[in-house]
């Protein structure tokens, strides 16, 4: 996840004017992954997972049913 994550970052870093929500999996929550800052990155673990892809233009997942979920409502997803 964190190379995913650096990659996403810098293309933020690109294009400021995109907001970014950066779920770990549970497994991660507590891992020290040394993720960048970023005004329009945020990283969040709290909530359900059904509630930010209802808010999400786009949900974007790693092997994860995130996207099928995506799916189920009808939301853009993509699968990497």
């Amino acid at each position: 996840m964190r190379k995913f994550v650096f990659a996403i970052s810098l293309w933020c870093y690109k294009n400021k004017n995109i907001k970014i929500v950066v779920r770990p999996h549970p497994e991660e929550q507590n891992a020290n992954l040394d993720l960048p800052r970023l005004r329009n990155v945020s990283y969040i673990s709290e909530g359900r997972i059904s509630d930010w892809v209802d808010a999400a233009d786009l949900t974007v997942s790693i092997n994860s049913t995130v996207a099928l979920e995506a799916m189920i409502r009808g939301k853009a997803f993509a699968t990497i």
